[in-house]
């Protein structure tokens, strides 16, 4: 069994589509909930000041735009972590992002008041106050989804459940799970691999790839296998597809293998098992990702705007048709999103949906667009994915869906490369893996430097790439 038998899934049912707009819709709640702690304590503070002292004035205005400047660090710092909202450690996390958009508002804060004095206490009295209301809120949103079962149910960590047991058995194992973790996990996928094993309420995938496939459709937070009885080798065999998910995967197995023994042992919910695969990124290393990116995206945006306003002007003057390119790519755990980019072709009227790659001498591309290809500026825009929280600075690029569709099949461990958020650059390209892939070992290079990086990243990766991606700007394989 490989990831080679796995094919692009269709649209998700529509109790997963329900699953998942609950808690976009819980997620935008609770972030507007933060806003208006942010705001209130703000507004508050300078009330009770303007109290005592009504000759303020218009010392108002440096609150606003402080105040503005610091709930936008806060929600981009916060974006992405939608996962983290009902989790008890939701207040932790908010208050870390608080004290890193407070540090970066900081100095302006400072600039516009003028008194260094008088802006350092409203300052701290603004960020006391504000986190303890940030704590207590996010306490309160915790409590109530742990004691309202119907939140509870909808918001509890999804599990997909992998069963190489009798198939007879795929509900007591579902009860077994659901009954440990006391409703605060949900099976919402089942894979009987060879058998039918269809349990009400709980979708079905056929195989393993189809699972792999699947993961983001069905809100998948983990995978447990429950093979009892498979020794070692075979199982690790039979599960290598599962690598390629970003999420964990722990399999239920017998101890007294030695092959299984070596495993790093894990326990869930009480229940022992192995840990097969560890997420590439823990919660922590996601969050610093994230930092990393907003800080690099801001500075670039600051000091390219007029490089960016003067491409516009170029590519809407070149030839007709609209400033940027949008396409659907497949991003982190699959999940689809619209990448941007300068357009540098032609309007095809065409009306086909064909995707070829650009290639030598394209007669689609237009003269600015080969410049703006060649030293990759046309990917600028990508800086507001970034932003969005859709890519980061660094990661593997974004392959066309079609692409996708194509080589997903055909290269193993191609689909790991979605374990972490694509990149406006990445290791592959900074070694030369750039432009059209006409010769399937080609890809299957990119892929490998791809998968490097994600196995392997750090900080101080990124900044090489960075650093790398500078001497590399012009190059002859990228048309």
């Amino acid at each position: 069994m490989s990831t080679r038998q796995a094919v692009y899934p269709k649209s998700g049912t529509v109790q997963q589509q329900a699953i998942r707009s609950s808690r976009s819709v819980l997620y935008r709640t609770v972030v507007a909930g933060d806003l208006l702690v942010l705001l209130a304590f703000a507004v508050l503070g300078e009330w009770a000041r303007w109290q005592v002292r009504p000759d303020l004035g218009l010392a108002f205005v440096p609150v606003i735009v402080t105040v503005l400047a610091a709930s936008c660090i806060f929600v981009l710092l916060a974006s992405g972590e939608a996962r983290l909202v009902e989790r008890p450690r939701a207040a932790r996390r908010a208050a870390v992002n608080w004290t890193l958009a407070f540090a970066a508002v900081s100095p302006l804060a400072y600039v516009m008041k003028g008194d260094v004095a008088e802006a350092t206490l409203d300052m701290a009295s603004w960020y006391a106050l504000s986190l303890a209301g940030l704590v207590g809120w996010r306490t309160l949103v915790s409590e109530a989804l742990l004691r309202v079962p119907r939140f509870r149910s909808r918001l509890a960590e999804r599990v997909a459940l992998v069963v190489y047991d009798d198939a007879e058995r795929a509900v007591d194992w579902i009860a077994r799970v659901e009954g440990a973790t006391r409703g605060n996990a949900r099976v919402v996928a089942l894979a009987a691999p060879g058998h039918d094993a269809t349990v009400p309420g709980v979708a079905q995938a056929e195989t393993i790839g189809d699972l792999v496939m699947r993961c983001d459709e069905y809100g998948v937070d983990r995978i447990l296998v429950a093979a009892p009885d498979i020794p070692g080798r075979e199982l690790a065999h039979r599960l290598q597809p599962l690598r390629c998910c970003a999420v964990e995967v722990d399999a239920v197995a017998n101890g007294y293998d030695p092959d299984i023994a070596r495993w790093p042992a894990v326990s869930f919910a009480g229940i022992p098992a192995v840990r097969l695969v560890t997420r590439p990124l823990s919660d922590t290393q996601v969050f610093v990702k994230r930092v990393e990116d907003i800080v690099l995206s801001c500075l670039a945006l600051l000091f390219l705007a007029p490089v960016m306003l003067a491409i516009a002007a170029v590519v809407k003057l070149g030839s007709p048709g609209p400033v940027l390119f949008r396409q659907n790519r497949h991003g982190f755990n699959h999940a689809c999103f619209k990448v941007w980019k300068f357009r540098t072709m032609y309007v095809d009227t065409s009306g086909s949906k064909d995707v070829p790659q650009a290639r030598q001498n394209d007669p689609r591309v237009t003269r600015i667009g080969r410049f703006l290809r060649r030293t990759s500026l046309d990917e600028l825009p990508q800086l507001f994915n970034v932003l969005l929280g859709e890519m980061s600075i660094v990661g593997p690029r974004p392959h066309a869906v079609e692409h996708n569709e194509f080589y997903g099949p055909l290269i193993e461990n191609y689909m790991a490369r979605h374990r972490v958020k694509p990149g406006i650059t990445g290791w592959a390209q900074v070694h030369g893996w750039r432009g059209e892939t006409a010769y399937l070992e080609k890809m299957k290079a990119r892929i490998d430097y791809d998968v490097w990086y994600v196995d392997n990243w750090s900080v101080i990766l990124d900044l090489k790439i960075i650093v790398m991606t500078f001497s590399v700007l012009w190059h002859p394989n990228a048309y």
